[in-house]
């Protein structure tokens, strides 16, 4: 008799490698990732704002301006509108490029909007504030992905947005449970006294479906002849 642990390494020391295949990267749930994913651009791929509200030159504050005039209004994906004069601010969407003529965001709480101008309801701000600055995920190149992880709705997200469309994975093992003992019936079956249902194929079923195997099921009854004609060995 061995231990759990000591099964365990058994097993996996006996582990094969089934090579591998291409799926969609959208089919690829639960599979296990068989090659390095890198960023094909920079993450985020421009400064993003993170706050619906104003965009400002953060110089204009420091020489004292408090209202600005709003140019335009962008929402996320939207052509970057430019600020040119001193005063004018660009009020500014979650998820929009920050046009390159501003640094820094005021969210709506902190201002008050009338008649085209945008006065700040606030004494202190920080340059760059609320800014998604372009690359703090991941730069160009990076790595993002590894092999062997397994497949997650994460990972989906991950893979889609460096433009993956499809994925190197783990193939697959194929399985079958075999149950043997006369004493074992079908679930459906009523069971003579002495007969119990089959039951734990199922259960090792259920197990490899959770971890996206589809297994077959064989019952081999208690026959040599039949056994060695399912399960052929050298004798």
């Amino acid at each position: 008799m061995i231990t759990v642990e000591e099964a365990e390494k058994l097993i996996l020391s006996n582990a094969g490698d089934y090579g591998a295949e291409i799926v969609l990267f959208e089919e690829s749930l639960g599979r296990v990732l068989a090659e390095t994913i890198k960023a094909d651009r920079d993450l985020p791929p421009f400064n993003r704002v993170s706050m619906d509200g104003i965009a400002i030159k953060y110089a204009d504050f420091e020489r004292g301006i408090t209202t600005f005039s709003i140019k335009a209004t962008q929402a996320a994906g939207d052509m970057p509108v430019n600020v040119e004069q001193a005063r004018e601010c660009v009020e500014i969407m979650t998820g929009a490029a920050l046009p390159e003529a501003v640094d820094t965001v005021i969210r709506y709480e902190d201002i008050q909007i009338n008649d085209g101008k945008a006065t700040l309801q606030v004494n202190e701000i920080k340059k760059g504030q609320n800014i998604h600055v372009r690359g703090a995920d991941r730069r160009q190149g990076d790595v993002v992905l590894t092999p062997g992880r397994v497949i997650t709705p994460a990972v989906i997200s991950m893979v889609a947005s460096v433009g993956e469309i499809e994925l190197r994975v783990k193939r697959k093992p194929r399985v079958v449970i075999i149950s043997s003992g006369d004493e074992l019936v079908e679930v459906a079956a009523k069971p003579a006294p002495y007969q119990i249902r089959r039951s734990n194929n199922y259960m090792v079923k259920a197990v490899l479906a959770e971890a996206g195997i589809d297994a077959g099921m064989v019952h081999i009854p208690d026959e040599p002849e039949a056994i060695k004609s399912i399960l052929p060995m050298p004798y």
